[in-house]
């Protein structure tokens, strides 16, 4: 089976469980840096433009037509919405691709359009949210607020404040506010991010919820796994009003006994590893989709409650960095 990692920048440790559950696997990454740490742990590697556009996509494309490539899995936000948009043209050259419907891949890569989403629902709270250039303080409940960019990713831009110092806050650094957002800010117990398995048919395979016990940068760093019905209820429905495909990350905030919806990134999360560890093991499923075999549902069966992981820094030391 030949893999192509669209982007895998740092996820090392990824592609080791690829490499341990499927034994006839052959990685093929492409980044636009040959520095990239993972590419260290492809079988071969090749370099993409660093804009992300039709370009790139045509240029991805031929990468896998010319390697026989029979899946892509994307691993950062912004080009999800071209592999969606572009996914059947893969598929007529008999390439799979992870990646959900078009129309959820928008929904959830716009932070504004994800609150209109919740909006209409009632199954979880929804912090009010509106995009900078529209707010008002009246609008808001909570002395504190959180500016984002409203297509952000990895935590990057994001600012605490006073929702009465919003506007004066926002022109002393320049945001733009047009693609900036205003957020109730939560002040919640704890943050779960929950990842989950959605087959071809948008039915739910299989879930591990994940307790963050400390970030940075964005990213997971400390975890552990708890397991609330109340979260696998919310993720159903959540589930039954998109079209996902593939693994994704869910991300909820609980203060006391309720639930506020966070973000959702249709791709493999970094901390995916501490699902897969806990016995979670979605690699299975998606081995199991290339080859045609059945896929088993399990929802919360297999993962163990209460299992941590406890992440630290690594490097690779090395004077071969691939040049060809």
């Amino acid at each position: 089976m030949k893999i192509f990692f669209s982007s895998p920048g740092r996820r090392v440790e990824l592609l080791k469980l690829f490499k341990k559950e499927i034994k006839d696997i052959i990685i093929i990454g492409g980044d636009y840096s040959k520095n990239s740490p993972a590419l260290l742990f492809c079988d071969k590697i090749f370099t993409l433009p660093f804009k992300i556009d039709e370009d790139y996509i045509n240029e991805v494309l031929k990468i896998c037509i010319q390697e026989k490539i029979d899946l892509v899995i994307p691993l950062i936000d912004y080009e999800l919405e071209l592999y969606s948009k572009y996914r059947k043209i893969f598929n007529d050259n008999n390439i799979e691709v992870i990646i959900s419907s078009e129309s959820t891949i928008d929904i959830f890569s716009d932070k504004m359009k994800t609150f209109n989403f919740f909006a209409t629902y009632d199954f979880i709270n929804n912090p009010f949210t509106c995009l900078l250039k529209d707010f008002d303080k009246n609008n808001f409940e909570n002395n504190l607020v959180i500016l984002k960019p409203k297509n952000g990713s990895s935590g990057i831009g994001i600012h605490k404040v006073k929702r009465c110092d919003v506007e004066e806050y926002a022109r002393m650094i320049e945001l733009n506010t047009n693609q900036y957002i205003v957020q109730e800010y939560i002040d919640f117990d704890f943050e779960v991010t929950t990842d989950v398995f959605v087959d071809k048919t948008n039915r739910l395979i299989e879930l591990c919820q994940r307790k963050r016990l400390k970030v940075r940068g964005g990213e997971v760093e400390r975890a552990s796994t708890i397991k609330d019905i109340n979260i696998n209820e919310i993720i159903e429905k959540i589930i039954h009003k998109t079209s996902f495909f593939g693994v994704i990350n869910v991300q909820i905030m609980v203060k006391g006994n309720e639930y506020f919806i966070g973000e959702i990134n249709p791709r493999f999360g970094g901390g995916f590893p501490l699902s897969y560890y806990s016995g979670a093991n979605m690699i299975e499923h998606i081995r199991n989709h290339i080859e045609n075999k059945k896929i088993i549902q399990y929802i919360d069966l297999r993962y163990l409650d209460n299992f941590y992981m406890l992440r630290f820094d690594d490097a690779i030391y090395t004077q071969d960095i691939n040049n060809d």
